[in-house]
């Protein structure tokens, strides 16, 4: 952790003097397009993107989008603090689900959403966290899905245990 602020309270005899950690940015991603520079996504696709800009940033859902081209885009979803209800509820329906498939060796468990000429969603489950990775009309899921597998693996990356219970609204990131 990084010791970025000071902060001194002094109000007659008695002085206060509080050192806060202020999480870094590879330490506590803020908002979802902290979690993958456009470089990074460039790199993995191969093709260019424009800077993420951010759509939604709530206490428990970040979303940022990159464009691509004329009208591709790359969509990072993060949900933080996920309960565990309605994880369980969305591996049952991504389980169940003929447009779904499993993916080995992203998160504790991730699934593609197949959308053929139109591009691919991956969706990974791991710990509190729920990160879903949407690239569409800038290539065919065949092409896109490995290059969106690493761009899972980097953004898991950057949530690291500090991450975790930075993002965790009471501190804490076991609910």
């Amino acid at each position: 952790m990084t010791w970025t602020k000071l902060v001194i309270a002094a109000g007659g005899p008695i002085a206060l003097l509080l050192v806060i950690p202020l999480p870094t940015h590879a330490e506590s991603p803020a908002t979802a397009c902290h979690l993958l520079s456009p470089a990074e996504v460039e790199h993995a696709l191969h093709i260019p993107v424009g800077p993420g800009s951010p759509r939604v940033n709530t206490e428990l859902v970040t979303n940022c989008l990159f464009t691509a081209g004329r009208d591709g885009a790359i969509s990072i979803l993060l949900r933080r603090n996920a309960a565990a209800g309605w994880t369980a509820e969305q591996r049952r329906r991504m389980s169940g689900a003929g447009s779904f498939r499993p993916v080995s060796g992203v998160g504790d468990s991730a699934f593609v959403l197949d959308k053929r000429e139109q591009g691919a969603a991956l969706c990974v489950f791991l710990g509190g966290y729920y990160l879903q990775i949407s690239v569409f009309r800038s290539g065919g899921a065949d092409t896109v899905l490995p290059a969106v597998e690493e761009l899972a693996r980097q953004a898991l990356s950057r949530l690291s245990a500090p991450a975790v219970a930075a993002l965790a609204p009471s501190g804490r990131a076991d609910h």
